[in-house]
């Protein structure tokens, strides 16, 4: 029995060593969403330092642009994008 004893007791230390390895292993390769990056600017009011990219889908917003500067319309596609990488992305009124 001593041996027997002695065999199992050599036998728990990796096994217990391999359970805490699977573990981790199937805690670290879980698949989580990741999360998704929101826009930090989506409910403030906008303003001449609002990117022209944020203010060209805003019907409103583009209309009263439109009324104060015409030339918006003479900008060329590349400038007022709306589909990022844009230049609009970076260019305020």
């Amino acid at each position: 029995m001593a041996i027997a004893d002695k065999f199992r007791g050599d036998l728990m230390q990796p096994i217990a060593l391999l359970f805490v390895i699977a573990v981790m292993n199937s805690a670290c390769t879980t698949d989580r969403q990741p999360k998704l990056l929101d826009c930090p600017h989506r409910d403030v009011p906008f303003s001449l330092n609002s990117p022209l990219m944020d203010i060209l889908p805003s019907e409103s917003a583009t209309a009263v642009v439109q009324q104060n500067m015409p030339q918006l319309a003479t900008l060329p596609e590349f400038m007022t994008s709306t589909q990022a990488p844009a230049f609009g992305a970076i260019v305020t009124m």
